[in-house]
């Protein structure tokens, strides 16, 4: 087996296209990794924490499930995903954003969606800052059956 080679490659300047069409320059920031593995696809959940007043809390995800659940992301519509084909894919780089998703009220769904769903959770996009640590579990065989762990703490 190939050794493990951690690579921290802070990404700036993602972009994305808000509710007007335009596009805006955010900076985000992702922790991403070379890894000799494999993952489950839909069941691959990264655990992110962050360091307060010593003790690790856990950052707050919503997505983090195997399904998108309906809401606001940024002021934009995130239409529900779901996934219920879970195969043992390969893998050589992962990317791990360094956010955390912070509830700040509750909006009417879309028309075009709405069928008596009613208000939807609203989020915002929040970089996390400090003593990070992050931990996943990876599988070193094709049959995703002997499972590994990363954990990689850092400051950022």
């Amino acid at each position: 087996m190939k050794l493990l080679q951690i690579i921290l490659i802070i990404l700036s300047s993602i972009f994305f296209s808000d509710c007007s069409g335009t596009r805006e320059s955010i900076r985000e920031q992702s922790f991403t990794i070379e890894v000799d593995g494999y993952i489950k696809s839909c069941a691959w959940y990264p655990v992110v924490s962050v360091k307060d007043n010593g003790t690790w809390r856990q950052w707050n995800n919503p997505f983090n499930s195997g399904k998108t659940p309906l809401c606001y992301l940024d002021d934009q519509f995130k239409p529900m995903g779901l996934c219920d084909y879970v195969t043992c894919q390969k893998i050589s780089t992962l990317t791990i954003p360094l956010v955390e998703y912070i509830q700040v009220g509750m909006k009417q769904a879309p028309l075009e969606v709405s069928n008596n769903i009613g208000s939807l959770p609203m989020y915002k996009t929040v970089s996390l800052h400090g003593e990070i640590k992050v931990q996943f579990g990876y599988f070193a065989d094709s049959t995703c059956r002997n499972e590994k762990t990363i954990t990689v703490t850092f400051n950022r």
